[in-house]
């Protein structure tokens, strides 16, 4: 018989009529996910950029950075593996764990499944770009402000919502 998942101990439709998580909630758990997403992104960004000197046409040297984009798109994969990993897992990240959150189905007020959990995480191909990084969570806070129920990008792409998580024992 298969294990059952480990998710919120709590009745989904109680899910749903939990407190919305604030806007700061919500930044700092994204802020704590990306600070433990830091050194191994770190380690994975060392490999993907080599400097070698090379020596121009007037005879000077030149230092010469090369792009290697596996370990860039490998970063991209480890950031969406650890979102829709926690999040379909355990319906939340350790980030969101930290601050009393969790990601709900917004139809069953149920942790997501990997399918919801994955079209939530769809926008971080974007941080792929890093100029649109910025642009991505302004648009997020931004969203957050004008929904009604305080939905980010993230939350649109997979139907989902951020409620306050009942304290477990």
């Amino acid at each position: 018989m298969a294990k059952p998942k480990a998710q919120l101990k709590t009745d989904p439709a109680e899910a749903l009529s939990h407190e919305q998580g604030t806007i700061w909630a919500r930044i700092s758990a994204r802020s704590a996910d990306i600070l433990l997403l830091v050194l191994p992104l770190y380690l994975l960004f060392s490999q993907a950029f080599t400097t070698s000197d090379a020596v121009n046409a007037e005879g000077v040297i030149e230092p010469i950075t090369e792009t290697n984009p596996l370990y860039l798109w490998l970063a991209v994969v480890i950031a969406i593996v650890y979102e829709v990993g926690f999040t379909a897992t355990w319906g939340r990240t350790p980030g969101k764990r930290m601050m009393q959150l969790a990601v709900v189905d917004r139809e069953t007020g149920a942790s997501p499944n990997w399918v919801r959990a994955f079209m939530r995480a769809t926008p971080l191909f974007l941080v792929a770009y890093v100029l649109l990084m910025p642009v991505l969570y302004v648009a997020s806070v931004i969203l957050m402000r004008v929904d009604r129920s305080q939905r980010s990008v993230f939350d649109f792409a997979g139907a989902t919502l951020v409620v306050a998580a009942p304290r477990s024992g």
